[in-house]
């Protein structure tokens, strides 16, 4: 095994020890966005386009303004997600986790 997979390996396993220790189960995951946003999945079939990601969030995170994808939160709170005010925006999507990740 190449010293990179052993290495990812070394991490996954460490990751999956720490979330063992009581966590809740992360069922949901989401995004905040505004109106706008959503009027423009729903102008194209409820297709969501990749973006590059912004300085938003943390503006010190490496794959700012390098990376193109779609950037969804998992902070859940008994298992639901959060149902606080987001700087993102005021409309939520949320997708369960399981759908995505099997």
């Amino acid at each position: 095994m190449s010293d990179a997979i052993s290495h990812v390996r070394s991490l996954y396993e460490a990751a999956e020890k720490y979330c063992s220790y009581g966590e809740v189960p992360c069922i949901w995951i989401y995004r905040n966005k505004d109106d706008h946003y959503f009027a423009q999945i729903e102008a194209s079939d409820g297709v969501m386009r990749t973006q590059l990601k912004d300085h938003g969030g943390d503006p010190k995170c490496p794959i700012n303004g390098q990376l193109r994808g779609l950037f969804f939160l998992a902070n859940n709170k008994n298992g639901e997600p959060r149902s606080h005010y987001s700087y993102f925006g005021p409309r939520k999507i949320q997708i369960k986790a399981d759908e995505l990740f099997v």
